[in-house]
């Protein structure tokens, strides 16, 4: 490696004067070359299979030589731009594996024992907490139902059965007395009634105003052929009865 790169290089000419460059054994030294091979041969419109082989293609000799020797400052400008890429990759890696770091160490507090222990711990209040709750609602329940159960317990007691019973019989007995009473006045106000009605239908009252039964052996008398002279008649009066002797007998008035 007395090199480090090889200018394979010829001015313009015909298509003869280049064929050399189209040849295989030229084309497989380039390219079995362990050293850069820059082509520049003949003009720019000049294309060889040396050319489309190298390594880097140039279009005239003297290009090559500047591809092959770039200029200082050109290197520096592209070095310091390289830097300044590779430091803004670097940092972006850095804040990529920061980010990681940051992540790793939240999954690994999120996984620590303490952290694991700390979780159950509060599962476990939550759990206590929901349990208190618990067995307050069914303490609730049971002491609900306790309280129904008193009330129709005392319900059902002979004690609350007979004062309800007694109650219930005063009641019926006070609803009785007053029916009773209300229908004692009411046939007490129906018997006057008919008892009117009927005095006034009756024959006493007709005896009140001056009339009189006659009767014979015990049959009312209503015609005056029924008695003759001698016969004992009785008078039904108003007050009292009347006992007497028939003197005569009068025929009906036509």
């Amino acid at each position: 490696r007395e090199v480090e790169v090889l200018l394979l290089v010829r001015g313009g000419g015909s298509l003869e004067d280049l064929w050399a460059f189209n040849e295989v054994s030229v084309a497989e030294a380039i390219r079995n070359s362990t050293i850069p091979v820059v082509a520049g041969i003949g003009h720019e419109v000049d294309i060889t299979i040396s050319d489309l082989v190298s390594d880097l293609r140039a279009p005239t000799p003297s290009a090559a030589a500047e591809l092959a020797t770039p200029d200082n400052s050109n290197l520096q400008q592209q070095v310091a731009l390289n830097l300044r890429h590779l430091a803004r990759l670097q940092l972006q890696r850095i804040n990529q594996l920061r980010q990681t770091l940051v992540q790793q160490q939240a999954r690994l507090n999120r996984r620590h024992p303490e952290r694991r222990v700390q979780e159950q711990v509060q599962k476990l209040d939550e759990l206590d907490r929901q349990l208190v709750r618990a067995g307050q609602r069914r303490l609730q329940s049971l002491q609900s139902r306790l309280k129904d159960a008193e009330r129709r317990l005392h319900a059902q007691s002979p004690r609350h059965q007979l004062a309800r019973h007694t109650a219930l019989r005063a009641a019926l007995t006070a609803r009785l007395l007053i029916a009773m009473a209300g229908r004692t006045e009411r046939a007490r106000a129906q018997f006057e009634l008919l008892t009117r009605a009927l005095h006034g239908v009756s024959p006493l009252a007709i005896l009140d105003r001056g009339y009189s039964l006659v009767k014979k052996d015990g049959k009312l008398l209503t015609h005056s052929a029924s008695v003759s002279p001698g016969e004992e008649i009785t008078a039904r009066l108003a007050h009292g009865e009347i006992h007497a002797v028939v003197s005569a007998v009068s025929a009906p008035d036509l």
